[in-house]
């Protein structure tokens, strides 16, 4: 539908200008395409209008070329100006610092906001980002983010792009059982490309025990699930 009301149309722009920087509060940067389902724009130029709005004002700014060499994206993130003129931010956050990416960890942020945002999407909410975000004491679980589904369970999400030892996966998954133990979640969902996801499902069955000998049966394995991260959730 077509916006014919220059009032109605200036209130719209307004929402999809704050669902951003909310967005990009949350999240310090992400890619135009990543933004584009944040505010429901399907169109590049329409996205890109509305970054480059945002940019005019210096409430975002755009990381391209150099910056990220063998990436072939142009990031956009929230600036200290952004934080401070949106309501409802911390102004004091974190702000996009493109020279302190380490660039070895942006496919993987990346990977989490799709999956974040389609989750959302389906219904899912309160939403965390839980690693990096808190000291959590040596040997605890740290996925990379909790939520509720739609039907309201907590759950774990790992976003795994490549795999672990087993070894690893054996101290990871007690942490897990722990916390899941201590009613912080109620399971693990990991979210994987197709391949890894399949090597990860082999890995998951042929675990027999975990650290101290504690048996990884069906009850405990039940509570980790892996899936294709193209069809998540």
């Amino acid at each position: 539908m077509i916006l014919t009301d220059p009032a109605v149309r200036a209130e719209r722009a307004a929402e999809k200008r704050r669902a951003v920087l909310t967005f990009l509060a949350d999240e310090v940067y992400s890619t135009a395409d990543n933004i584009g389902l944040v505010v429901g724009l399907k169109t590049p130029r329409h996205v890109s209008k509305l970054l480059s709005d945002l940019q005019a004002q210096g409430l975002t700014k755009a990381a391209p070329g150099p910056t990220l060499v063998g990436q072939g994206l142009t990031l956009w993130g929230i600036t200290p100006q952004g934080r401070a003129m949106t309501p409802d931010i911390d102004p004091l956050g974190s702000v996009f610092e493109p020279s302190r990416l380490a660039l070895s960890t942006i496919p993987h942020t990346l990977a989490l906001q799709s999956v974040r945002l389609r989750c959302q999407a389906a219904g899912w909410r309160s939403w965390e980002r839980t690693r990096g975000s808190f000291n959590q004491p040596k040997g605890e679980a740290r996925p990379d983010a909790i939520a509720k589904t739609s039907g309201g369970q907590t759950v774990a999400i790992e976003v795994e792009n490549s795999l672990k030892s087993a070894k690893r996966y054996q101290s990871i998954f007690a942490a897990h059982l722990r916390a899941i133990q201590a009613g912080q979640y109620v399971g693990v969902f990991y979210v994987s490309p197709g391949p890894v996801a399949k090597g990860l499902e082999r890995i998951l069955a042929a675990i027999k025990t975990l650290p101290g000998g504690v048996p990884f049966d069906q009850a405990r394995r039940g509570r980790f699930e892996v899936r294709e991260i193209d069809s998540f959730p």
